[in-house]
């Protein structure tokens, strides 16, 4: 699949299974601990500089459903390491929407079961 963009949190649950989603030629670098938390945030969610709220939900939405620990056996540690990805990417779209309107951000942080 050329072109296509991995997150750095695709990436780790990627690497938490068995088989990897992506070759090698797909995962992205990884960020460097620069301090900017914004870049950091970009990286794991693999949305680009002036991402709109869309573009970060749905990259929020995708990632959420691939890394939910209840896809994996529990205690296991591809669970823990989901729980790990989860934490991550909940933080990211927390960065990445601070600022915004906070009735539409809570839109994209309903769970829905």
């Amino acid at each position: 699949m050329k072109g296509v963009q991995v997150s750095d949190a695709e990436r780790e649950l990627g690497e938490a299974v068995e088989t990897p989603a992506y070759s090698a030629a797909q995962v992205p670098h990884q960020p460097r601990n620069t301090g900017d938390t914004l870049a950091q945030a970009r990286s794991i969610l693999g949305v680009p500089p002036g991402s709109s709220l869309n573009d970060i939900g749905a990259a929020y939405v995708r990632i959420v459903k691939l890394s939910n620990p209840s896809r994996f056996p529990s205690g296991s540690p591809e669970a823990q390491e989901a729980g790990q990805i989860m934490s991550r990417v909940r933080w990211a779209f927390s960065r990445l929407t601070e600022g915004m309107d906070p009735t539409i951000v809570r839109f994209y942080m309903l769970e829905i079961d």
